[in-house]
């Protein structure tokens, strides 16, 4: 029987269990293993398992041991079979990747020769290895020896693994450390070990929980005995590779090392025939990522943070990925060296705009590095304000912005505070406040044109929001102007201009204006401060019930891009809607859940109200006024401002609809919502029933003028928009 597997994976545990039930059965036994520094000595690893033919041989003074490795082999065929004649006779040799040519020889021939005889065979090897042993088990397992290639521990083996050395289940933090030992049973054994040595698992509430971040002292003493199977250069590599991340690239290495990736490669091969590296596509990675880790701590603090360093810095240098940079300059950054800072300063202006949460992470970081009277210190401040703003960090950007703005600053600093607390205000729902803080940053003289198109765009969106009649000439002011459209500011007013048509009942104007949005901006954005014209345009398209081009868009669009920020729950409104149209009311309550969950816990009071008006809605059509009313109630924010964009009509009417159904008193709102209904008819576009719903509640009250108002409204917006049938059938209506 041939068995092999990676290092660990239970292969001498097989030929223990074989010799110990063959001795039960009366078997004459032969074990032994090969070892590196034996390889040298000829058949070192048979003599170990049969030492009686070698001693016998030695023990004559006046003779001499014959060299002829195959008179040795057919004296070891001979013990055997003499052996055999007595007692069935197993033989078992572990570790067999580093036997030597001898005892490789004596495999190949003596099975066959004696397979008459009644001896056994239980061969291991490590798999990982590709040398003679290799081509060994092949030959034999053509000849007809069986072969067995242990795979490691599935999820539930390995569950219940920790849960026999912890007496209880594993809960998801503990599984999720386990998982880096990629099922090999001596890791885990040892990590099981290591952690109930070092008191790093409690039970509570029936589950095995991790109550140490830290791996146990059992798994650094592993990773120092797997390091000492290698050769210093492979230890070099392996230490430098647990500090370029769970996978890495030759070349990487090679530049960290000073080397070539040529002269790696023997070095590598090492690796991997040890079982601690193994190649998936274009990278090299740890077999077992839990090992990896292991390796990295044993590298002194000042040493692993002056590799990280190099590391960011080389990526930095050659134009690599910014948010890989970000965390290895993150990682090495300390105070008292400003050089470090630095680099997480470059760092964070080349994530800002493709990943604003990593660039958050730098400039807090720099900040909290730096001291107040670093000539640096408010250069840092605004950058940690602006990307925070960008990251959805609401309220930790208002802190800062604020904390900043209460001194006097030069003009452009300032004009890049208020822009970056404008954008936090509009989606807490603060539109005036926005509003007022966008256009003091765009009255500051001589700004630069970055700053002055974020303050154009922040302004744009608040003003849009508040549905404010300056939003119109502001947009056009900026469209008007020669240069790029593919800006935030070109986007905002685009969208700006879209709303104000979808307003005024334009129907194909406003799904232009936001197409050629959509095409000028940069597709979903993850940066929180900019519009999201694609979302805009899916908002239209549920007001018209295009259900299945808005979808289209919604999944398109739902990605980690927009996690953290408060678009992500603009996405979870526009599905909620959609549900709602349908009327799939558990899908709209879970949607809507989902959005105010993520705009509660991001501080975006605006979308959270949007949110409860879906809600609200979802439940009164169940018939629960009571929870309805909840969800109206709880709103802290009032209308309108920018989220209301994604759900206008349900925002507008929901408080209406509940107040009517609750206690039939709903014609004070109407009157509000109708007040300017004959010049802006928008209003009717998101919901084919509002019409007819607000001429109904206009009637039960006795107001006929009121309803006309309404019907002549609804007509003449079908009328303008004959291509549309929703608004034909709510005309109708």
């Amino acid at each position: 029987m041939l068995v092999e597997g990676e290092p660990g994976i239970g292969k001498s545990l097989v030929l223990h269990g074989s010799t110990d039930e063959a001795a039960a059965l009366g078997f004459s036994l032969a074990a032994g293993a090969a070892d590196q520094l034996s390889r040298v000595i000829p058949f070192s690893t048979l003599r170990a398992a049969l030492p009686e033919p070698f001693a016998r041989l030695a023990s004559g003074s006046h003779h001499d041991l014959p060299g002829a490795t195959a008179w040795w082999i057919s004296q070891l065929r001979a013990h055997l079979e003499q052996r055999a004649a007595a007692n069935p006779v197993l033989v078992c040799l572990d570790d067999l990747q580093w036997a030597g040519p001898g005892t490789l020889a004596a495999l190949r021939v003596l099975p066959r020769e004696l397979r008459w005889q009644p001896v056994g065979w239980v061969l291991a090897r490590r798999s990982t290895e590709r040398d003679e042993a290799e081509c060994l088990f092949g030959l034999l397992e053509d000849d007809g020896a069986a072969r067995i290639s242990l795979g490691p521990l599935g999820d539930d083996a390995v569950a219940c693994l920790l849960a026999d050395a912890f007496g209880a289940p594993p809960d998801e933090g503990l599984l999720a450390l386990a998982d880096g030992a990629a099922g090999n049973p001596s890791m885990l054994a040892e990590l099981a070990g290591g952690l109930a040595d070092d008191d790093s698992v409690a039970v509570a509430d029936g589950r095995a929980v991790l109550v140490s971040a830290r791996l146990p002292e059992r798994m650094h003493q592993l990773a120092r005995r797997r390091l000492a199977e290698l050769s210093e250069r492979a230890r070099q590599l392996l230490v430098t590779a647990a500090v370029l991340g769970g996978s890495f690239r030759l070349e990487d290495a090679a530049e960290m090392l000073g080397v070539t990736p040529t002269a790696l490669l023997p070095v590598v091969e090492q690796a991997m025939g040890a079982g601690l590296v193994a190649a998936a596509g274009t990278a090299f990675s740890f077999r077992h990522q839990l090992l990896g880790r292991a390796v990295g701590e044993l590298i002194p603090g000042p040493a692993r943070k002056a590799l990280h360093r190099q590391y960011g810095q080389i990526l930095l240098g050659r134009g690599g990925p910014a948010v890989l940079a970000a965390g290895h300059l993150l990682a090495a950054a300390h105070p008292g060296d400003p050089a470090s800072v630095a680099d997480l300063d470059t760092a964070a202006a080349q994530t800002l705009r493709i990943a604003p949460q990593t660039a958050a992470d730098l400039t807090v970081r720099a900040v909290e590095l730096t001291s107040p009277a670093d000539p640096g210190a408010l250069a840092r401040v605004v950058a940690a304000a602006e990307a925070l703003a960008a990251a959805g960090r609401l309220d930790a950007a208002a802190r800062t912005a604020q904390h900043a703005l209460a001194r006097p600053l030069p003009p452009a600093t300032e004009a890049r505070l208020r822009c970056a607390l404008s954008s936090v205000l509009c989606a807490r729902g603060e539109a005036l406040d926005a509003a007022a803080q966008a256009k003091m940053a765009l009255a500051a003289s001589q700004l630069p044109h970055d700053v002055r198109d974020q303050a154009a765009a922040a302004q744009l969106q608040a003003l849009a929001g508040l549905r404010d009649k300056l939003a119109g000439p502001a947009a056009d002011a900026i469209l008007a102007r020669p240069g790029r459209r593919d800006s935030q500011a070109a986007v905002a007013a685009l969208t700006a201009r879209a709303v104000i048509s979808w307003d005024n009942g334009q129907v194909s104007e406003g799904l232009s204006l936001l197409r050629e949005a959509a095409r000028h901006g940069t597709g979903i954005s993850p940066d929180a401060r900019d519009v999201q014209p694609l979302l805009a345009l899916a908002a239209a398209l549920i007001d018209l019930r295009q259900l299945d081009q808005a979808e289209e868009i919604l999944h398109a669009a739902d990605s980690q891009v927009l996690d953290c920020i408060p678009a992500q729950a603009a996405l979870a409104i526009l599905f909620a809607r959609i549900d709602l149209a349908v009327g799939r009311l558990a899908e709209a309550e879970t949607a809507g859940r989902n959005a105010l969950d993520t705009a509660e816990m991001l501080g975006a009071r605006g979308y959270a109200a949007a949110a409860r008006c879906i809600l609200g809605l979802v439940a009164l059509r169940r018939g629960d006024l009571a929870a309805a009313a909840g969800h109206i109630a709880a709103r802290t924010v009032a209308m309108p401002h920018f989220a209301g964009l994604y759900a206008r009509t349900e925002t507008t009417l929901a408080q209406a609809q509940i107040s009517q159904a609750r206690d039939g008193l709903a014609v004070g709102h109407i009157r509000q919502i109708c007040a300017d209904l004959a010049a802006s008819p928008g209003l009717l576009l998101g919901d084919p029933a509002a019409a007819a719903w607000l001429v109904r509640a206009a009637l039960a009250d006795g107001d006929t003028k009121l309803a006309a108002i309404v019907a002549r409204a609804a007509v003449t917006l079908a009328a303008a928009n004959s291509g549309y049938p929703a608004l034909a059938a709510a005309a109708e209506a």
